[in-house]
């Protein structure tokens, strides 16, 4: 299929360079920002562009790559007819982007994509849908060049899991954070840690998060947790996180709080 990458940022690196690898042709980059255009579409030898009116209209793939705000902006503008038009968002659904075309499609990677270390293997959820069948034909088509978990979900279901997955991936770095701040005040190193951390991991595959909690709140310990919030009085933003956390897993345990 012949595509147009409309982004340059991880995931629009990460994806043409995917499609490209799998024997797709990558005709144009788009970016509103041209040297970004010009620099993506320099290691994928096709053409660019930083204007929505000079966008190669002749190609069967146009993937909306961009931040959610550009999308909606992009669909504002660009009128592709029937040609596939795909976004990569975790929420936003189709219809933001059927005025672009009337076959639409989505490919959201359940996964952090970072372009200057993306992942050379693929063990990588990820989540499609599209307007009709023969769209998902070609959304399924092209997610097998990123991924070996191919999961369809209408967008309902694929909000409620970008819900979980911030919990999971965006909320639990930056708790890392908070560790690596403390330690770091006390001239502490943050891979004192990292056993810990990957034990946890590890061990999820084998057990619910529910069976795997421990610590002060799990066991109703409230004199550690008072410890606790005392040492961390003069960051009194990380106390509230703290305590916040420590109330709800004494109430998922019956401990009064």
């Amino acid at each position: 299929m012949k595509i147009v990458i409309l982004g340059s940022g991880n995931i629009a690196t990460f994806f043409a360079h995917r499609f490209q690898q799998n024997g797709h042709e990558i005709v144009q980059v788009y970016s509103r920002t041209e040297l970004h255009a010009q620099q993506l579409a320099s290691q994928l030898h096709c053409n660019y562009t930083s204007s929505l009116h000079e966008i190669n209209k002749t190609a069967d793939v146009y993937v909306l790559a961009v931040s959610d705000d550009a999308v909606l902006t992009i669909c504002e503008t660009l009128n592709l007819n029937n040609k596939l038009v795909l976004h990569t968002a975790g929420t936003l659904s189709l219809h933001h982007i059927d005025q672009s075309s009337a076959n639409t499609g989505s490919i959201w990677c359940v996964y952090s994509i970072q372009k200057h270390a993306w992942p050379n293997h693929k063990n990588i959820p990820c989540v499609i849908n599209a307007s009709n069948e023969e769209s998902l034909l070609l959304v399924q088509e092209l997610a097998k060049c990123i991924s070996d978990q191919i999961i369809h979900l209408d967008d309902e279901l694929k909000l409620n899991l970008h819900v979980a997955a911030v919990f999971a991936n965006n909320f639990s770095n930056y708790l890392f954070g908070i560790s690596y701040d403390i330690l770091k005040n006390h001239n502490l190193s943050f891979n004192i840690l990292l056993p810990l951390i990957q034990d946890t991991v590890n061990k999820l595959i084998h057990l619910t998060p529910t069976e795997l909690q421990s610590g002060p709140a799990k066991r109703g310990d409230v004199k550690t947790i008072e410890k606790h919030l005392t040492l961390l009085s003069s960051q009194t933003q990380y106390q509230e996180i703290y305590k916040l956390l420590s109330e709800a897993i004494m109430k998922a345990n019956h401990f009064t709080t």
